[in-house]
C-alpha cells in the first residue's frame, strides 16, 4: 500500500466489492508497525462474500529466483468477519483457486503478522490441500480478500505488506502480534 499516493491511485489496480455501497476499499491510515503510512481499508456490510482483488502478473520466473514457500500479510480483523485469502494460479496448465481462511475466531482485533506457506492452502473446488509448488506454478494471476460476515453489521478489514516469501516453510501457518 505504500506505493499508493491516494485512493484513487488504489482503485485503479484494486477492484472490490458488489453493490452494496457499504463495501468499498480506500487507502487505510492505521498501519502495522512495519512500513510506512498507509495499508489497505476493506470496508464491508454484507452476508455475502465481498471480493478484493489484486489482478497480478507473476510469471514462471519466481520458481527460478524467488523460489517462494508461502504467503506472509499483516491484517488487522474486527472480530467479526472470516477473511479468505484466495490465490487464482496457473499450475501445470491448469487454472486453480486456492484459498487459506481465517476464521473471526483466529483474525486478531489489533495488528497481527500472518505466515502462512502453501502447503496450508486448499483446493477452492474440494476440500484437498493443493499440490503448489514453486516449478509448477505458471503464473499467479489474481490475489483477492474475500470477506464474510454473519452479522450484517458495517465494519473494515486492514491489510498491510502483502507478499510472498521464502524465508518460511510450506507447512508455515502462524500469527504473531505486531507491537
Amino acid at each position: 500500500a505504500e506505493e499508493y499516493q491516494s485512493t484513487g491511485d488504489l482503485l485503479g489496480i484494486w477492484g472490490y466489492g458488489n453493490t452494496n455501497e457499504a463495501n468499498n476499499l480506500e487507502l487505510g491510515d492505521d498501519v502495522s508497525s512495519e512500513g510506512g503510512s498507509h495499508s489497505l481499508k476493506m470496508n464491508y456490510k454484507s452476508y455475502s462474500s465481498v471480493s478484493y482483488a489484486l489482478p497480478t502478473t507473476i510469471d514462471a520466473s519466481v520458481s527460478t529466483t524467488m523460489k517462494p514457500k508461502g504467503v506472509v500479510v499483516d491484517l488487522k480483523g474486527d472480530g467479526k468477519a472470516t477473511v479468505y485469502i484466495n490465490l487464482y494460479l496457473l499450475i501445470n496448465g491448469s487454472v486453480m483457486l486456492v484459498r487459506k481462511a481465517i476464521a473471526k475466531t483466529a483474525l486478531a482485533t489489533s495488528w497481527t503478522r500472518y505466515a502462512i506457506g502453501f502447503d496450508k492452502f486448499s483446493d477452492a473446488g474440494t476440500s484437498a490441500n493443493a499440490s503448489i509448488t514453486a516449478q509448477n506454478i505458471t503464473s499467479v494471476y489474481q490475489i483477492t480478500f474475500g470477506i464474510v460476515n454473519a452479522d450484517y453489521s458495517a465494519s473494515t478489514i486492514y491489510m498491510d505488506n502483502l507478499r510472498f516469501d521464502n524465508s518460511i516453510t510450506r507447512t508455515t501457518d502462524t500469527a504473531v502480534a505486531i507491537a
